[in-house]
């Protein structure tokens, strides 16, 4: 997995979940989750789309971006914080419809923005996983 630097942080690639890169097995507990939250592809009531734990060896997040594609996110990894801007705009019939979404979030320790891995589910959850600096 190749990530590009610039002065904000590490822009880190979204893959598909269904990669075999990504079937490791510390990612299989935080897909289950990420598949709990669906019903039938839709979120279940009274769950929170967007969910951040805090592991020993590692930061977690869950965001909900179903309507986009892999490529239409960005995820980008400073030493203190996370941002993820995902946008889309398509043409049908005649009709142009644009959606977007912005996350930020500063965290309490560093980490290592190199390390970091950034997934998404055929279900549309973002998955973001990046170990704390030691």
């Amino acid at each position: 997995m190749s990530v590009v630097k610039n002065h904000e942080g590490v822009v880190v690639p979204v893959t598909p979940i269904n990669s075999s890169a990504l079937q490791a097995h510390e990612f299989q507990r935080v897909k289950e989750k990420a598949h709990s939250w669906l019903v039938a592809g839709k979120p279940v009531l009274g769950k929170e789309m967007d969910s951040v734990f805090f592991n020993d060896d590692r930061f977690e997040l869950m965001v909900d971006t179903r309507g986009f594609r892999p490529e239409d996110v960005k995820c980008t990894v400073s030493p203190n914080g996370v941002e993820i801007v995902a946008s889309r705009q398509e043409v049908q019939a005649g009709t142009q419809r644009s959606m977007s979404t912005t996350r930020t979030y500063q965290l309490p320790q560093f980490i290592q923005p190199q390390q970091a891995i950034c997934c998404l589910s055929r279900e549309g959850i973002l998955l973001v996983a990046v170990p704390w600096q030691r």
